[in-house]
């Protein structure tokens, strides 16, 4: 599909059709470009963790570099006979009319032709075509075991909850909303999770056909597909509307009847029967929703400037000059200083548009800025809003007494004089280590530290290429990530030379770029952590108050590589040059294994929170019901709080050297001491006398 004319919606320009010859499966990859990596990447996604026997396809360059790079047996079709290329041929043809078909059906402008063709690939892969007798792709795939998911045709009406990462509803809005269906979300392998592709109905009601384009889509875990029999298909209306009607204005056509003149005699017509009544059908559902007409194109003409961003302030065409930004056909667009898009293009359209539109988009806007300018003496005419009418109140209408409404203001943040917890910690950037000593230091005693506690295993070093290939060849996952020290300043609100105003390094794991042998996003068990809460810090506080009770803390010493790294995927780490071992000289892009649960591994919490909850049982310490990371020794009456590594102990002050010689025996761990700061907060024990002088209480 190599041209502009059929560029999809985000510049999708081509697309890898995939077709398995043994479950009959056809997958396809829009792309953005025929290249190898985007061939790479979509065989890649196809295939997941299942090993591939046989790959056969004609001689294109990209597919012939991306079948090298994946380690596969490849075959190619004769160049000049077509006939045997002839099965994939047919496949990319049915996943052309595939798309084609469900896209006219769904009313959608062709520029949204890489979601239909993946809707329409996966349909075909879990339907059933000839009854029941025969499985479907996705059973012969999977083991027999059927898709899941609800069947929802491309483009239909379902309501769907939002993401909770966009904007929030109004508290008694609904928290479903109408939307149009787009597909499944499938990761690596072809495996559903449960997400959907869908778009909100109300985003296509103001848009015209080639705004459509820029409707965002939404990944979401709850859709209500509609029910059987009920399915309908809100843009294809609006579309037949558009396409299928003629204009209301058109002209008198040759065949139409002339109009009679005065004296012509006026003819007899028997009056037709009237129609019979429609029936009334009972519980009726309404039509579906249609969307009203979008409006064309519109005409800017007004080019002006103004104080207000909201858009109402102004006309609904032209562009506007506002405080930081722009408003175009009634839409606020914020500006940047650095920004080359012309005032007159919308963000998503600049994006979309290749190097010779842009060129002609920015000479075309700057001939008409230049127009607007000249015909208003040099500068631009400004647009103010006009203010509301007031109605006009006669003495002769009656009116209720009334009186003004008074509101107090509610204050969102209140003076109180009660004290609450900070942790602060400033961060140190690159520049200031290297012109700080005493930062440098505390950056290289963590890697030393680390490297001390065999965090990881240098000698096992191996170039990460020999790796990736063999864990393909073998079908087994390797990670890879890079590990970096960062550097913060704990204290730094304290006076100089403060012992407690002090440089902290970290060397830890980029746990947001982690990828696997075919460089896709690693995923990984979810081991979710659960430290302590606040309210069990206070419980601890009370209960070390009581008679003949002391409370005392400590901090695990690396607290995380305690733990060992499980998992049956091995994570292999890329070290900074200047931590290099003398003999990785010459190595290109060297890794070694990871051992230890480092510090920003996304499963490193769970690791260490199992290793320590597996100890304390083993000494006696009995977690508490729905407290996560709280436990009570019944022997010795202590009660235990780990937040990550800050432990906190109070209980009878005789048994307290017992309880922690449990704890240690097998977590490493700073020497106890009384209770001080804890979380960025003093505490500080004191009694309070009564009136007559006596101690009252702690």
């Amino acid at each position: 599909i190599i041209n502009d004319t059929d560029k999809g919606r985000l510049g999708e320009r081509a697309a890898v059709v995939v077709y398995d010859r043994a479950t009959r499966w056809l997958s396809a990859y829009p792309v953005a470009d025929k290249t190898a990596d985007e061939a790479y990447s979509s065989l890649a996604h196809f295939a997941g963790r299942q090993a591939v026997a046989s790959f056969y396809s004609d001689n294109s360059p990209e597919l012939l570099r991306a079948a090298k790079d994946l380690g596969w047996n490849h075959s190619t079709s004769t160049p000049g006979r077509p006939d045997t290329n002839g099965v994939a041929e047919r496949a990319v043809r049915t996943a052309v009319e595939g798309a084609r078909t469900i896209l006219l059906h769904a009313g959608l402008p062709e520029c949204w032709w890489p979601h239909a063709m993946r809707h329409f690939s996966l349909a075909r892969n879990i339907d059933r075509a000839d009854g029941e007798s025969i499985e479907s792709a996705w059973e012969r795939r999977f083991g027999g075991r059927r898709f899941a998911g609800p069947h929802i045709p491309f483009g239909a009406l379902v309501d769907f909850k939002p993401s909770p990462t966009r904007d929030a509803p109004a508290k008694f809005a609904p928290r479903s909303v109408p939307g149009i269906f787009l597909g499944y979300v499938l990761m690596p392998g072809c495996q559903w999770k449960g997400d959907y592709w869908v778009a909100a109905l109300a985003d296509f009601k103001s848009a015209t056909d080639d705004e459509y384009r820029s409707v965002p889509i939404h990944r979401v875990k709850e859709v209500i597909p509609p029910a059987k029999g009920e399915i309908t298909f809100p843009l294809k209306a609006v579309r037949d509307k558009r396409t299928r009607k003629m204009p209301a204005a058109a002209p008198p056509s040759a065949l139409q009847a002339e109009a009679p003149q005065p004296g012509d005699p006026v003819p007899v017509v028997d009056s037709p029967p009237p129609p019979d009544p429609l029936p009334v059908i009972a519980d009726a559902e309404p039509p579906a929703p249609a969307l009203p007409d979008a409006p064309a194109e519109p005409v800017r003409r007004l080019i002006g400037r103004g104080e207000s961003k909201d858009p109402k302030d102004y006309p609904p065409t032209g562009i506007f000059f506002v405080p930081s930004g722009t408003v175009i056909d009634g839409r606020f667009v914020r500006g940047y200083a650095n920004s080359s898009r012309p005032a007159n293009v919308w963000p998503e359209h600049w994006q979309l548009m290749t190097t010779a539109e842009k060129a002609a988009a920015t000479d075309e806007w700057a001939s008409l800025l230049a127009a607007a300018k000249a015909a208003n003496g040099g500068e631009l005419p400004i647009f103010t809003a006009a203010a509301p009418a007031k109605p006009r109140v006669t003495d002769d209408f009656p009116l209720m007494p009334t009186r003004p409404l008074v509101t107090e203001h509610r204050e969102r943040l209140e003076d109180s004089p009660l004290p609450f917890n900070a942790c602060v910690a400033r961060a140190v950037n690159k520049r200031e280590i290297q012109n700080t000593p005493a930062a440098q230091a505390s950056v290289q005693k963590e890697w030393d530290k680390l490297r001390a506690a065999g965090c990881w295993d240098e000698s096992r070093v191996r170039e990460w290429g020999a790796v990736a290939d063999e864990a393909r060849r073998t079908g087994k996952k390797a990670h890879v990530v890079l590990i970096f020290a960062i550097c913060v300043e704990k204290g730094s609100e304290l006076q100089a030379g403060d012992p407690n105003r002090k440089y902290k390094g970290r060397v830890v794991f980029q746990g947001n770029n982690v990828r696997d042998e075919q460089w896709q996003t690693a995923l990984f068990n979810d081991m979710s952590s659960a430290p302590a809460s606040m309210q069990a810090a206070k419980a601890c506080d009370a209960f070390g108050l009581l008679p003949g009770h002391v409370t005392e803390q400590c901090d695990a010493e690396a607290a995380y590589i305690q733990s060992k790294l499980a998992g049956d995927t091995p994570t292999w780490v890329r070290l900074p040059r200047d931590q290099w071992p003398k003999s990785w000289s010459g190595l290109r892009d060297p890794v070694c294994p990871l051992v230890l649960a480092l510090y920003g591994h996304p499963d490193a919490g769970g690791y260490w929170e199992k290793h320590c909850e597996s100890h304390l049982r083993s000494v006696g310490f009995e977690p508490i019901t729905d407290w996560r990371s709280c436990f009570f020794h019944p022997k010795l009456h202590l009660f235990l709080t780990v937040y990550v590594d800050d432990f906190k102990m109070p209980g009878p002050a005789n048994v307290m050297s017992a309880g922690w010689a449990l704890i240690r025996k097998h977590i490493r761990t700073e020497t106890p001491t009384p209770v001080g700061k804890y979380l960025g907060c003093e505490h500080i024990p004191f009694v309070c006398p009564d009136g007559s002088g006596n101690v009252e209480r702690q």
